[in-house]
């Protein structure tokens, strides 16, 4: 809770092969959705589908119950603010927004934030703070501009590789596959790995193991065993070794 009758939230993850489902009950008040990845809700008796970067407002005026189901295989991110009636913000928002979600592409506010979070890179009382940042981006970034879909395609692509970036900074342990990163920043692969050698001078698959490496050597550092590093950083123990050794000219356990 940010404040009396404003809540928000974010959560990422992977459905792995089976997907993932889940039912909810949503609360009256003004709903701002926003995330990346293949979902299909059903709500109020309509099934809607989020596909790539996406974002949805919408106000409901009595709980609603809403069934979700992740796609199999899909790297998702998930961002959402609710404002109850009792909220002063309430009456600003409520009177103008459908009550059934319709996706449209983010904006270029809501895309950054689909792609990085502020918060993570903070703890304790700045974090709350980081949070609420987030929180009231979200909602200037879907009262600005929303459902901008013509936006000038080079502006776009340069937004695209931003988010592209971030988004395998999050997530480099276990990337999307170039498919589905193209298709999460809403550029094709061709342009967008020409972006992104254009913009960070390496190529995404090179970037990603340079990041690997990096906290890899990070965590070796602060102690943690081999094996452990290797896991979180997503990769096989024979394969860190000789990664590592390569970047470094050592062998990881000469590190710790």
């Amino acid at each position: 809770m940010l404040e009396p009758g404003v809540s928000y939230w974010r959560a990422h993850g992977s459905a792995g092969s089976a997907g993932l489902c889940y039912e909810a009950e949503m609360p009256v008040g003004v709903h701002i959705s926003a995330g990346r990845g293949r979902v299909e809700t059903q709500i109020d008796g309509q099934r809607i589908a989020f596909v790539g970067p996406s974002f949805a407002r919408f106000t409901l005026m009595e709980p609603t119950r809403c069934a979700t189901a992740i796609l199999a295989g899909t790297h998702w991110t998930s961002l959402g603010l609710w404002i109850a009636p009792s909220s002063d913000l309430y009456p600003l928002l409520s009177d103008e927004r459908t009550s059934v979600p319709r996706p449209c592409p983010p904006p270029a506010g809501i895309l950054a934030l689909i792609g990085g979070s502020w918060s993570q890179r903070y703890r304790g009382v700045a974090h709350q703070w980081a949070l609420r940042a987030e929180a009231y981006a979200l909602l200037a970034s879907s009262s600005n501009g929303e459902g901008q879909s013509f936006r000038p395609p080079a502006f776009h692509r340069r937004e695209a590789v931003a988010a592209a970036r971030a988004i395998i900074d999050n997530e480099y342990a276990d990337p999307p596959t170039l498919a589905e990163l193209a298709r999460c920043v809403g550029v094709n692969r061709r342009y967008l790995t020409h972006d992104f050698r254009e913009r960070y001078g390496r190529s995404i698959a090179a970037h990603i193991a340079a990041l690997r490496l990096q906290h890899a050597d990070d965590m070796l550092a602060a102690g943690l065993p081999v094996g452990e590093v290797a896991a979180r950083v997503g990769l096989s123990p024979s394969h860190f070794a000789q990664a590592y050794r390569r970047r470094f000219g050592h062998p990881p356990s000469r590190r710790m």
